[in-house]
């Protein structure tokens, strides 16, 4: 991967090296950028695209403009001229090889995006947040540098309590932040509880959890940035209670199921490693701290049947990849990372070689949040690999969406199922009256009936409440075949865990509310020979289509050129004709001024 960088000194280094062939293994080949891609191409095969300057001038720009919303016509015609161009190009070279090789030997697997709603205390900080002066004006374009809000944002969707910590590190560095000052106050509001008190709340021991209650606990830990003691409270945060439930459920259960946590942030970690500490779960930890003699330890035991382990909490940019985790058979990756190889490559560590279960990998992410427009923009970025299946090509963040990324959206399950203009489903806005600031909440439609994927009822929701009443209670669509992973349309659609084929996951969120809607993504050996059929046959189709048009535009340019063979005849009559009539007139004319035609009298 550091190949991407062309000016990085490894990459230097091995592009010196004399070589007849060379031959790279990535299974990103384009993270960011068509530079990256680039600059693997040129390494294998020097200038077979040309220079760096040539291909931005010839190729880059050109699709890159095209994917802007007031690109022209004709640009958008050209820049698809060029992708099919280089797409040529490179695939001469190019070998792809997808997870069908491996699943063969491997258990299925279920992929969830799992939604969840966010809590008041959450809701509130957040509006206090994106209505602040600093964040209007980035509405407005007057202020560029957004990322510090934007990681606020990230940081409330994954618990209130990263957003006081943050506050109060700010107060010990006597750099008190106003803004950071307003949006706990609104925590404060919600929960009663003041910064200069300690932090702890009613321990209960229990099996369940509920909106209200407390995680089962006797100890007492450091939030890890107030330096007050702190318990952490999952039902503070939607996704932090469904990942404790989860784990409850999974511990309850005791058929020896792990769990891998995964996110982009250790102040995450922290959060969820003292829930685990606190509910006595044997917990291990790797992350960017952990020396590398230590990580090959931590990952033998938890691998090791034998061993007590429970959960391993992973840093993505510490061990995302390069790591088999194979212990565990779920996997939450807990926030997303705007570098989709990213997200990916982490959610692998569980479906590797020696795997025996069913593996579960769930990406959480806040209901109506940035965390779904990060996720949307994972699935736009992941189209740039498609520059070389001749597919679109996709830009940078455009200002509409860097907007976009500050506004909350309290009237869906799922503003990801809403952008993807999912015409299987339906939902309907309904008044929710116990919602605190007074928008609307999505509900689905009557009473969510599954729909008929073929053209059984015609009408392609899935929500749709004209079904049998035995029916009256499935609210969820299926997956269409085998679809890709970022064809999320063709996923399985569920507006309630109940529908999820993941009894686990039914079980721990059984009465509750907090997961609003669910994408499902079945992978397994049969599914995949399916898919490599349907694409072989839909490739002989293909082919057996173009010579079809083929024939056929032979056909019509014959009909043409005998069309325009008869006109150049007719034309060429004409002109004869007129030729010869001129002619004669010409004689006429002649024999009158000689005089040798008798005029009449």
């Amino acid at each position: 991967h550091k190949l991407k960088n062309a000016e990085s000194e490894i990459a230097k280094a091995l592009d010196s090296l004399p070589a007849l062939k060379r031959i790279l293994l990535s299974g990103t080949p384009m993270q960011n950028e068509l530079g990256e891609f680039f600059n693997m191409v040129n390494f294998c095969n020097p200038n077979v695209i040309g220079t760096i300057s040539e291909f931005r001038k010839k190729y880059e720009r050109p699709i890159l403009e095209s994917r802007e919303p007031d690109c022209s016509d004709s640009k958008k015609k050209k820049a698809m001229i060029l992708q099919k161009e280089l797409s040529t190009i490179v695939n001469e070279f190019i070998l792809k090889r997808g997870n069908i090789l491996n699943a063969q030997h491997l258990p299925p697997k279920l992929v969830q995006f799992v939604v969840c709603r966010l809590t008041d205390e959450q809701k509130a900080m957040y509006d206090t947040l994106i209505g602040t002066k600093d964040v209007r004006h980035i509405m407005a374009g007057k202020q560029c540098d957004s990322l510090i809000y934007i990681r606020h944002l990230i940081n409330i969707c994954s618990h209130p309590q990263l957003i006081i910590d943050t506050y109060k590190n700010k107060i010990k560095a006597n750099e008190p932040s106003e803004l950071l000052e307003n949006v706990v106050k609104e925590s404060e509001a919600r929960t009663g509880m003041g910064l200069g008190s300690t932090i702890a709340s009613t321990v209960q021991k229990s099996t369940g959890v509920g909106r209200s209650g407390m995680i089962g606990s006797n100890s007492k830990l450091s939030s890890g940035g107030g330096g007050g003691t702190v318990l952490i409270d999952p039902n503070r945060s939607g996704k932090l209670m469904v990942l404790y439930r989860l784990m409850l459920t999974m511990r309850a259960l005791k058929n020896g199921e792990r769990i891998v946590v995964v996110s982009n942030y250790t102040s995450t970690l922290d959060l969820v490693d003292q829930m685990c500490k606190q509910s006595n779960w044997p917990v291990l930890r790797l992350d960017g701290s952990t020396a590398g003699t230590k990580r090959t330890r931590l990952v033998a035991e938890f691998n090791d049947p034998g061993s007590g382990a429970f959960a391993f909490l992973l840093s993505s940019k510490a061990g995302g990849c390069g790591i088999n985790l194979i212990g565990g058979s779920r996997l939450v990756l807990f926030d997303p990372d705007w570098n989709p190889a990213s997200d990916k490559q982490a959610a692998g560590r569980i479906w590797r070689e020696g795997q025996k279960r069913r593996c579960f990998i769930y990406r959480f992410m806040s209901s109506g949040s940035i965390e779904e427009k990060i996720i949307q923009r994972q699935l736009s970025k992941e189209g740039l690999q498609n520059i070389v299946e001749n597919e679109d090509q996709v830009n940078e963040i455009s200002n509409k969406e860097l907007k976009s990324l500050f506004i909350r959206r309290d009237d869906t399950p799922s503003d990801t199922h809403d952008t993807l203009k999912c015409k299987r489903c339906s939902t309907v806005m309904l008044k929710d009256s116990s919602n605190a600031t007074g928008s609307s909440a999505a509900m689905s439609i009557d009473q969510e009936n599954k729909v008929d994927n073929g053209n059984g009822n015609g009408n392609g929701n899935c929500f749709d409440s004209s079904n049998d009443e035995e029916d009256e209670d499935i609210k969820y669509v299926d997956q269409e075949g085998c679809p890709d992973d970022t064809d999320l349309n063709k996923w399985s659609h569920h507006a309630s865990v109940e529908t999820c084929d993941d009894d686990v996951l039914k079980k721990a969120m059984a009465g509750d509310d907090t997961v609003s809607f669910v994408f499902g993504l079945e992978v397994n050996w049969d599914l995949l020979q399916e898919k490599e059929l349907e694409e072989r046959d839909a490739k002989e189709l293909k082919k057996e289509q173009l010579a079809n048009d083929l024939l056929e535009l032979n056909e019509k340019r014959m009909a043409v050129a005998k069309e325009e063979a008869k006109r150049i005849a007719l034309n060429k009559e004409r002109q004869e004709r007129t030729l010869a009539e001129s002619a004669n007139a010409m004689v006429i004319e002649d024999d009158v001024v000689t005089g040798s035609v008798a005029l009449p009298a």
